[in-house]
Parts: structure tokens; sequence; C-alpha cells
């Protein structure tokens, strides 16, 4: 059972029937985790972490051949700790969540624009990718 290896503060979802049920809500209740709910129709409350989930697929996920489970919690942690420390984000000012959440807003947008970014790495390995198509079937099956 999830709550084994830890109690979350809050747990959020949407108002599907298997959330909404009492043998959910009330295991949730019972370990004193808050339940909050999108309200009925609201499929734009998720849509930052639907569009983060979709840059994961597509400049991680897709373009690997994971052996199994383990390589690919390797390999998006990994891509996790390049999305927020050196991958710069348009929508920052070109620059990385990192260098937002920690408050270094001394570059001005107008810097971060004339300021060219070169990765530090090979984002794709083609040694190591699905082929070049990004149908992610073949992986899945």
């Amino acid at each position: 059972m999830a709550l084994g290896k830890g109690t979350p503060v809050v747990f959020n979802t949407d108002q599907g029937s298997q959330f909404t049920g009492e043998g959910f809500t009330g295991l949730l209740q019972q370990h004193g985790v808050l339940i909050s709910m999108d309200g009925k129709g609201r499929y734009g409350d998720n849509i930052f972490v639907e569009r983060l989930w979709r840059t994961v697929k597509y400049e991680e996920v897709y373009l690997k051949a994971y052996s199994g489970g383990r390589e690919a919690k390797a390999g998006i942690d990994a891509y996790f700790r390049f999305y927020n420390t050196e991958r710069p984000h348009q929508a920052l000012g070109y620059r990385t969540p990192a260098e937002v959440f920690n408050g270094d807003l001394a570059e001005s947008i107008d810097e971060a624009k004339e300021r060219r970014w070169l990765p530090g790495r090979e984002l794709v390995d083609f040694g190591n990718t699905a082929g070049p198509s990004l149908n992610p079937a073949p992986m899945l099956s």
C-alpha cells in the first residue's frame, strides 16, 4: 500500500468515481490526508503538469530505449536535474527554474535573450534510442 511508504499532506485529484468513493476518501482521511479535488470540468487545473509531462516524454522518454524500470527512473531523474538546473525556459526569461526559485533575478530578459545557450551534454545518445521514429509502441510492447 502506498500510504505505508509515507503519508502526503494533501492528495489532489479529479472527480472521477474511483477517487470520490468512500473506500478511497475514507482511507485518506484515516491517515490525516487532506483531500483536494478539482472542480467539475476543470481540465485546465492540471495544464501546467500536463505540459511538463509532455515535455518529459518528448525530450527524454520517447528518445530512450530503457531496458527496465530502474534505468527509466535513473534517466528521468537525470532529466529532471537537467530540466531544473541547466535547461533555459523561454517563459522564465531564458533562465532555469533553479535560478528563478533561488531568486537569481539579476539578469534581465533582454540580457538572457542575448546569451546563447549551448547544451553541456549531448541531449540524444543515438546509440541508445528507440530509432528514428518517436513512436513509443515498440518500447511498450
